[in-house]
């Protein structure tokens, strides 16, 4: 079933800062110490309520570029709204900003367009790289202890070298309706408010040794984004292959009823993907032992098969 919308026009506000040597290519306004730059991360995140209660999204880096050098970029887009209202919205958040010496100035020629035209996300090109992600909740920024927590994470694992992206929402079973209220969405998103992602690069010709290495690394900074999210989940569609948990994290409550499913009509596993519904049943097997790796050969995985002859 699907569900049909009339067309619709949305207006965006751009906003960039960055700080450090050579960090202000391709932003509007340098920022003069670290400090007041993360600041105006808090600032700017905390205001990501504003836009998604307005019924918007927003599209954003934090770009770690060596030294204690960072760039921010951000779109924030809203539908239904005049210049005018956009201008209103997003206003305190650039007055917020400019007291705290972040001199960002909100372009006032910005005029609605249709959407899903010629639209194009922001945002460097990112090759050989690996995504893993988290769901917040807006509890999180409901809670002024949660929310001072969960950016304090978010900028440990960016100073350790890992670009960030995230897209704020509010895809709630209100905003869902009916069908997609009864669909196999992973519960977490009917709660959350911000899908947080941190990329890292995955150089070739790593070693077997040198990825587990990394993949422990980088996995130590999503724990504690667990941690600060109990229940939640993750997006499967810009997942980790090494996310722990993944059945739940992906597809959260759902899971059992879908696995029904897909048991009913591909009872062989012929359809298989990794981290995929039923995936658990084979196994790729590689000879160096390459973490997550999909060079080698998929295999009857026997502690999870389930035989459905």
């Amino acid at each position: 079933m699907v569900k049909a919308y009339p067309p619709i026009k949305t207006v965006r506000a751009s906003l960039s800062f960055s700080v450090g040597n050579g960090s202000s290519a391709n932003t509007t306004y340098s920022v003069g110490d670290v400090e007041t730059f993360w600041k105006g991360i808090n600032i700017y995140y905390r205001f990501e309520r504003e836009i998604v209660d307005a019924g918007g999204v927003d599209f954003n880096y934090i770009y770690p570029l060596g030294g204690n050098s960072f760039r921010f970029t951000a779109s924030m887009t809203v539908p239904d709204k005049t210049s005018a209202e956009m201008i209103s919205l997003v206003n305190p958040l650039y007055e917020d900003l400019n007291k705290i010496g972040i001199g960002v100035i909100l372009q006032t020629n910005i005029t609605p367009t249709a959407y899903a035209t010629k639209s194009r996300a922001p945002g460097d090109r990112l090759a050989n790289t690996r995504y893993r992600s988290r769901l917040f909740p807006r509890k999180n920024w409901d809670n002024d202890e949660l929310y001072s927590k969960s950016l304090a994470a978010i900028r440990s694992a960016i100073e350790a070298n890992y670009t960030f992206h995230s897209l704020a929402m509010s895809p709630t079973r209100e905003v869902a309706g009916w069908p997609g209220i009864d669909s196999g969405l992973n519960p977490a998103w009917r709660s959350a408010i911000l899908h947080a992602i941190l990329i890292g690069t995955q150089p070739d010709n790593l070693t077997p040794q040198a990825a587990r290495d990394e993949e422990a690394r980088i996995q130590s900074y999503m724990d504690v984004w667990r941690q600060l999210t109990p229940g939640s989940g993750s997006y499967m569609n810009e997942g980790d292959p090494g996310e722990p948990d993944w059945q739940h994290s992906f597809f959260g409550d759902n899971y059992a009823t879908l696995l029904k499913i897909k048991r009913l009509w591909d009872p062989w596993g012929v359809f298989w993907a990794q981290r995929t519904v039923g995936s658990e049943s084979w196994e790729v097997r590689t000879e160096d032992g390459y973490p997550n790796s999909q060079n080698g050969m998929l295999c009857r995985n026997e502690k999870n098969h389930l035989d459905t002859r």
